[in-house]
């Protein structure tokens, strides 16, 4: 590469068409899957290198918890969605799984309670069946007689 121009994979395919007696050229294909030019590419591109660095900030930003914490109904879901699309796939996984795993203990709670309001209603039914005058075994018409 020419002194000053700026290293990109554009500019090699470029200049690979300028530099080739038949013209062809490289790809950028070609760049990527040659050992000796990829190595090139990635020692003198700073677009490169910038790339590197920016991979290299998302890893050191803070890491959000898997477990879900108190969710509020009225949140701002714009920016909850812009949230979640910082976040890696692996940690959206870990969370929907948490989530999973939660709304299905809540489930099975449900579920037992509505059982146990179930036997109650029983209970307070077959009470009150006692409880009636007709039934002989109430309290108040023991009394009476």
């Amino acid at each position: 590469m020419q002194a000053g121009r700026t290293v990109t994979i554009e500019a090699i395919c470029t200049l690979s068409h300028e530099v080739d007696p038949e013209g062809k050229g490289i790809t950028k294909a070609g760049v990527l899957g040659n050992v000796e030019a990829h190595a090139y590419y990635r020692q003198h591109s700073t677009s490169y290198k910038r790339g590197l660095g920016y991979q290299q900030r998302q890893g050191r930003k803070k890491q959000v918890s898997v477990q879900p914490e108190r969710i509020h109904a009225d949140r701002d879901m714009e920016r909850v969605r812009q949230r979640y699309l910082l976040q890696s796939k692996a940690d959206l996984v870990e969370r929907l799984i948490a989530v999973e795993q939660k709304y299905a203990r809540t489930q099975q709670q449900l579920s037992q309670l509505q059982f146990e309001l179930l036997t109650l209603q029983e209970q307070v039914e077959e009470a009150k069946r006692w409880t009636r005058p007709e039934h002989g075994n109430c309290a108040r018409n023991q009394d009476k007689s």
